[in-house]
């Protein structure tokens, strides 16, 4: 019996390792490091900027140390591997890919992935039902 409670004990630790990872999460990690920029925009803010997307909010992370990009690009792979890929465009070592996860037939959630000139940045979009033509609005401000 000793030996099961030390078992269990010994692989608790272990339990946090398998949590699943969100955006908040990449988030809170890049918010205090040097080399990177965050920003949280509420749904107010949208109509003063005239985007034009009913979102109720958005994140955007944006990586410009080389040395922690290789580590970003992993989790946000890991972040979208259960989203859907909504448009792929590779232009020599740059890129931009657009993902989406929805949920009875409304896109809930967008993420916009860059990669420019050894930056690479995430928008990540929340709302009840996205728009994909919307995001043109969203793409030409940044």
């Amino acid at each position: 019996m000793k030996r099961f409670i030390l078992l269990i004990m010994l692989l608790m630790p272990l339990g946090g390792i398998a949590q699943e990872i969100s955006f908040d999460s990449i988030m809170s990690e890049y918010s205090s490091k040097e080399g990177c920029t965050t920003m949280r925009i509420g749904k107010g803010i949208f109509n003063s900027m005239e985007i034009k997307i009913d979102a109720d909010s958005m994140s955007i992370i944006s990586v410009e140390d080389s040395t922690l990009i290789p580590q970003f690009k992993a989790q946000i792979a890991t972040l979208v591997a259960p989203m859907e890929v909504l448009m792929s465009v590779n232009y020599g070592i740059d890129s931009v890919d657009v993902y989406q996860r929805s949920s009875d037939g409304q896109v809930k959630e967008l993420l916009i992935v860059t990669n420019k000139d050894n930056v690479s940045a995430a928008i990540y979009i929340i709302g009840t039902n996205l728009e994909v033509n919307q995001i043109n609005s969203i793409i030409n401000i940044f």
